[in-house]
């Protein structure tokens, strides 16, 4: 059958592998279209009446990762989604590019939260013992796990914007008369990442067991240690080629940034991450502990480099420890239990574990107002202030 008159079904499902064997086996018959999903869903109750979803409150996108997406002489787009929640790339490189975002600032972004909540809370459980860890939440952090939070931000837009580059951002975010400025397709990944954090994972209660459901081992092999390699790895490149720069050209006395600096995009993005960062948390009056822990100005991209990396590799390495705690972490022979409940969500030790996360947060709320009342200075959280919804997953 040609494939103009092929029935579509779109399969908004993450498991991709499987998406490519239903394409194979309906092959002529059926186009079937793999479509990217992003939104965080913590449980699951089924019933009779059906199968109610708890999800965050962010209404979600769906990239079509079909580019070629069209029926008839016309060339209209066959898509049954909204345009507010759905796009569809112009090409296959667009459309890679915004399945690599989703994955590096929103999985791999849930991942950082889970290996921080786990260096922070993890406590070895005793025999017959199971326990859950909430994830924390950037809003509700010191200063100084917000710059770790950050770091990673930061490095994983450099990734992004190293292997897509700004050329082809302006584009894909830009106007076709009007492409962005470099700095400007920084903001773009830099403020959806911001989104994420502050406006969807601090909105919900999840779980460290969730989000790293598909094993403790494989997320840090696959969403954490490949960021902290390549940091490293181009860090070394950039310092090799000032080393050579420098022999050559031999640097004048007056200090300041070297040539190879202001020409090295990944170090001018983390340079202006930064200061974007910090700037920020003074006028919001720095963590929870106050502007008094709000870190030093940057004063070059090196220096930049040199933060972000090594942030990078104490995370790494702290989190190694517990991917050889994958049942105590994961709770794998629990999922009977969880089911029987409505899902993860409603099991009872997660329940624990919310009412836990409940006191200490009224607890700390109390200690905010007799601060207040005693006319202490204060954090007041503010956050970064978004007019509107960044587009969910397109330009």
């Amino acid at each position: 059958m040609p494939r103009e008159e092929q029935p579509i079904l779109f399969c908004c499902e993450n498991d991709h592998a499987a998406v490519m064997k239903l394409k194979a086996e309906l092959a002529s018959r059926v186009f079937v279209v793999d479509c990217m999903v992003d939104r965080v869903c913590t449980g699951r109750e089924i019933s009779e009446d059906g199968v109610h979803v708890q999800a965050e409150p962010w209404r979600g996108s769906i990239v079509v990762l079909e580019p070629s997406l069209s029926q008839g002489r016309d060339g209209a787009v066959r898509v049954p989604f909204c345009s507010k929640v759905a796009t569809v790339p112009a090409s296959e490189a667009e459309a890679e590019y915004l399945s690599e975002r989703k994955l590096s600032l929103v999985n791999g972004m849930h991942t950082v939260l889970a290996f921080m909540t786990l260096g922070q809370q993890y406590e070895q459980p005793r025999p017959g013992e199971e326990r859950e860890y909430i994830l924390c939440k950037y809003d509700r952090m010191t200063r100084r796990d917000q710059r770790m939070c950050e770091a990673w931000r930061a490095a994983r837009a450099a990734q992004l914007v190293h292997k897509y580059t700004s050329d082809s951002l302006a584009t894909w975010h830009g106007e076709l008369d009007a492409p962005l400025t470099r700095e400007e397709c920084w903001d773009v990944l830099l403020d959806f990442a911001d989104y994420t954090l502050l406006e969807r994972f601090a909105k919900v209660d999840d779980v460290v067991s969730r989000v790293l459901g598909g094993g403790v081992a494989n997320r840090w092999l696959t969403r954490l240690r490949p960021t902290d390699t390549w940091m490293q790895e181009r860090s070394r490149r950039a310092e090799t080629a000032k080393a050579v720069l420098h022999a050559v050209k031999q640097a004048d006395d007056e200090g300041g940034e070297s040539e190879s600096d202001e020409s090295d995009e990944t170090r001018q993005l983390l340079l202006y991450a930064l200061r974007r960062d910090r700037e920020r948390a003074i006028a919001r009056g720095g963590g929870i502990d106050g502007p008094a822990a709000i870190e030093d100005h940057i004063e070059t991209a090196e220096e930049a480099e040199e933060v972000v990396a090594a942030m990078l590799s104490e995370l790494t390495l702290s989190s190694r420890t517990f991917c050889r705690k994958e049942m105590e972490i994961t709770h794998k022979r629990l999922v009977k239990e969880q089911r029987k409940a409505g899902g993860k969500r409603f099991a009872p030790r997660v329940q624990e574990a919310l009412g836990k996360a409940f006191d200490v947060e009224q607890a700390r709320l109390a200690e905010s107002v007799e601060m207040q009342r005693a006319g202490a200075p204060m954090s007041v959280w503010s956050g970064v202030s978004f007019d509107e919804e960044p587009a969910p997953a397109g330009p």
